[in-house]
């Protein structure tokens, strides 16, 4: 179990950009969980940090940080904080032998590669490296699980790390503005990134904090 960051591409209306900073704020948590309330659980509880606009500005909710977003200029706000999103699934693809990010740590030599990766060039690695450790994940497979049925083993955590590398691979597939899935069947159980515009245009990225 554990807290991570969650990303949410979204298309708001002109309530969002309208009112007091409160009225903005409970306006997008709605649209939220009008979108996506019905893919948790109740061991998702979660509360939202940040929502960046495309046009670079952005809200904060009370007692949540901006993070390093807030020394940008509003011409590269956007960007980064789409990269961010990328930066996260690249994480938890271990790409480069990455390790999940905790509070106050820096990570590894990994989550430094990552780091200084362009969305394109990020991309590509991921395209890359994760069906090739799919395809020596698979190479070692023989018959059904030898856990299946029983109290998971080490063996069995392979099994659910492989699979999930699977989902988590077609999700990022399934993306018309990477790296935000349209795939309605993950969870954040599975993926940190997440269409919630229905095809439409998309002006804003939700940031959240949600317990897996």
């Amino acid at each position: 179990m554990s807290h991570s960051n969650f990303s949410f591409l979204m298309a708001l209306d002109a309530d969002a950009f309208l009112g007091d900073e409160d009225e903005r704020l409970e306006f997008i948590s709605e649209k939220f969980s009008d979108r996506f309330g019905n893919r948790l659980d109740e061991n998702n509880y979660f509360h939202h940090v940040a929502v960046f606009f495309k046009d670079g500005s952005y809200l904060i909710w009370p007692k949540s940080e901006p993070g390093g977003f807030a020394d940008l200029s509003n011409e590269n706000r956007w960007l980064a904080v789409r990269r961010y999103a990328l930066q996260c699934v690249a994480v938890d693809f271990k790409l480069f032998g990455a390790r999940t990010w905790t509070l106050g740590d820096s990570g590894n030599e990994g989550n430094q590669k990552i780091d200084g990766l362009t969305i394109d060039d990020l991309l590509s690695e991921i395209f890359r490296q994760v069906p090739a450790s799919l395809s020596e994940h698979y190479s070692s497979l023989q018959g059904k699980p030898a856990w299946l049925g029983e109290i998971p083993d080490e063996s069995g955590m392979k099994e659910y790390d492989r699979r999930k590398m699977v989902l988590m691979f077609e999700a990022l597939r399934n993306c018309d503005h990477v790296p935000f899935t349209r795939w309605c069947i993950v969870s954040p159980y599975e993926y940190r990134a997440f269409d919630l515009t229905r095809c439409e245009e998309p002006n804003a990225i939700l940031i959240t904090d949600i317990h897996t």
